[in-house]
């Protein structure tokens, strides 16, 4: 499925719009959301130092509406609003001591453009 989005190619280059990124199939546990704003923070910085690899889409901070639901996922309805902020691991001790805002996992999971599968 094709969509767009704001994707930076290179360290300190700006955010181009492109409409042709390639967005890969939803799985049964996932949700399909249409994005209606997204937020970009100090934390989505494009100066290289970060340890994720470039070009990447940045931006973990959003609210959109859900277009679709996989078949494992029983808490949401297609046209239901959402929001989206960056993923934790919900296992790990500072997730267990409620901070996931420093979870053992956040680079791995958040700044590598893959699922926690590494998909």
């Amino acid at each position: 499925m094709k969509i767009k989005a704001a994707v930076v190619d290179k360290v300190n280059d700006p955010f181009i719009i492109k409409d042709d990124v390639e967005l890969t199939d939803m799985q049964n546990n996932g949700l399909q959301v249409k994005i209606v704003a997204s937020s970009i923070c100090h934390s989505d910085e494009r100066k290289g130092d970060a340890g994720f690899n470039l070009p990447a889409i940045l931006g973990h901070d959003s609210s959109g509406i859900v277009e679709k639901v996989g078949n494992n996922v029983h808490n949401f309805e297609v046209g239901d609003h959402t929001i989206m902020s960056f993923y934790s691991c919900a296992e790990c001790d500072n997730c267990l001591k409620g901070i996931p805002t420093q979870c053992r996992k956040y680079a791995a999971s958040n700044l590598f453009g893959t699922r926690p599968d590494g998909r």
